[in-house]
């Protein structure tokens, strides 16, 4: 398939790309909750129409026949598929190598399993134009981009907890690793031997350039087709198509949200705890933490598992100063936070990906695990399965999200983790007996003193009870408080 700018698409990628497009509306539709009668919806930001390419490729789908397989020429060149790239280095070069390796990448993303890409955010930086948001490509599943060579070369090197593995737990395909920047090329004759005798076996290479490193090279013309001899057609994009089909692939397959890996009990745990008091253990021991805007920086990251970067730090901890006059402070503040805790874990706790700093997805966050516990009970299809996912969090509620701070940015995460909490407790007293539901109830009034429908549920479960005057102790006290605080009564109060 042709596509507006020149580049080439091979008919299974195009068919991936409109299948995608498809998955993405139908998760839209299936997460939308319902608003009152008469709402306007133009302004939805889920409503935001796929990038143009999508559009263009959807739009030669449909003019061709679903049914039938696209007529092939028997002399036709054979479309180069990323899972069918044998190991050992390969080398592109000519007028169409960089569109060339935009089209693997987006290839193997866009096909979801077809093989793991591991390249560097210089590397897609250099490829997508040095203009384009890391945003394009962060959080992709099938897609680990490492802040230096070192790094990618030895993601692709060493068994990995993201790497695709079989049913027996061995690694489905070795990864494929992209190498596009000069600066990477040049570093490149240091790591071929263990590229190619990696623990997880030997990695295909593919490197932009002219160099010579051995292995194989493939001249590639505009318009995808190579110059070997058994001639083939690679899929080719510019700049743009390839960021546009990259937000696609971000979208129709988000990478997995990072659930807290339990590490083996003979290696130091380090453990972080963000509800209630702040604190850092290791084995049970407190970790100091000094600077204020290290806290900061602690919780920001832990509320956001896919990392932030130095200027959405900046603007949350010194919302009234410029970025350029806290440049330094955001710079120290961070190095001060990994140093610290990478003495006291003996491992990266903040890494850097691309242009984002993160905790390690392995890291113990107490958010996380809250977080994980009751995303595993929305999923529970019956209400046993439920209730026993949600056990854990209503036996010891969790304290308030960094209890005492008075971080204004807090505020609305604060008031979303509390309701996570709120929704945990009612949704186990629902349907339960008065006695027990009113337990349950009052457990979330200490959560939330002020929410008036969780005192409306109480004074219902008291008064099934026969404690009416209980019941009405409970209004009046819950009327003075609200009283207090300068907030009219509602109507059913």
């Amino acid at each position: 398939m042709d596509l507006p700018d020149g580049g080439w698409i091979p008919t299974p990628t195009a068919e991936a790309i409109t299948a995608a497009a498809v998955l993405i509306w139908f998760r839209r539709r299936r997460r939308y909750t319902p608003h009152p009668a008469g709402t306007r919806h133009d302004a939805d930001n889920d409503l935001t129409p796929l990038p143009p390419t999508v559009a263009a490729v959807q739009a030669a789908q449909t003019t061709q026949p679903s049914h039938q397989p696209e007529a092939r020429h028997p002399a036709a060149p054979e479309p180069v598929h990323p899972a069918a790239l044998p190991p050992g280095l390969l080398t592109l070069t000519g007028p169409g190598a960089a569109d060339a390796m935009r089209g693997l990448i987006v290839t193997a993303t866009i096909s979801a399993g077809q093989r793991q890409i591991v390249t560097t955010a210089d590397d897609l930086a250099h490829l997508l134009g040095p203009d384009s948001s890391g945003r394009a490509w962060h959080g992709i599943a099938g897609l680990i981009v490492t802040a230096a060579i070192d790094d990618a070369i030895t993601t692709a090197t060493t068994p990995h907890h993201a790497l695709p593995t079989d049913a027996g737990g061995r690694l489905a395909t070795s990864p494929l690793l992209v190498i596009a920047s000069t600066a990477s090329i040049s570093n490149l004759s240091d790591h071929l031997t263990a590229l190619s005798t990696g623990t997880i076996g030997p990695v295909t290479t593919v490197v932009l350039g002219t160099a010579h490193h051995g292995g194989r090279t493939w001249h590639v013309a505009a318009d995808g087709h190579t110059t070997t001899n058994d001639r083939r057609r690679m899929c080719v994009l510019g700049p743009t198509p390839a960021a546009d089909l990259l937000t696609l692939a971000r979208h129709a397959h988000p990478a997995a949200a990072p659930t807290p890996v339990h590490p083996r009990r003979e290696k130091a745990r380090l453990r972080i705890q963000v509800l209630g008091p702040l604190q850092v253990t290791i084995d049970g021991t407190p970790v100091s933490v000094r600077r204020t805007a290290a806290w900061q920086a602690l919780v920001y990251l832990a509320i956001h598992p896919d990392g932030a970067t130095t200027e959405e730090l900046a603007e949350a901890i010194w919302p009234d100063l410029r970025l350029h006059a806290v440049t330094n402070r955001i710079y120290a503040t961070i190095s001060e936070l990994r140093k610290t805790l990478h003495t006291a874990a003996g491992t990266p706790v903040v890494e850097r990906v691309t242009d984002r700093y993160r905790l390690h997805p392995d890291t113990s966050v107490d958010l996380w695990q809250l977080q994980a516990t009751i995303a595993a009970a929305s999923r529970a299809i019956t209400s046993d399965a439920r209730h026993h996912a949600l056990h854990a969090v209503l036996e010891q509620p969790p304290g308030e999200l960094a209890t005492g701070q008075p971080w204004l940015w807090l505020v609305p995460h604060r008031e979303a983790i509390r309701r996570q909490i709120i929704d945990a407790h009612t949704t186990m007293a629902a349907g339960k007996p008065p006695p027990e539901a009113l337990r349950l109830l009052e457990q979330a009034i200490t959560v939330d003193p002020l929410n008036e429908h969780l005192h409306l549920q109480a004074v219902q479960a008291l008064t099934a009870t026969g404690q009416h005057a209980a019941a009405a102790d409970l209004l009046d006290t819950y009327r003075q408080r609200i009283t207090e605080l300068g907030l009219p009564p509602g109507d059913e109060l």
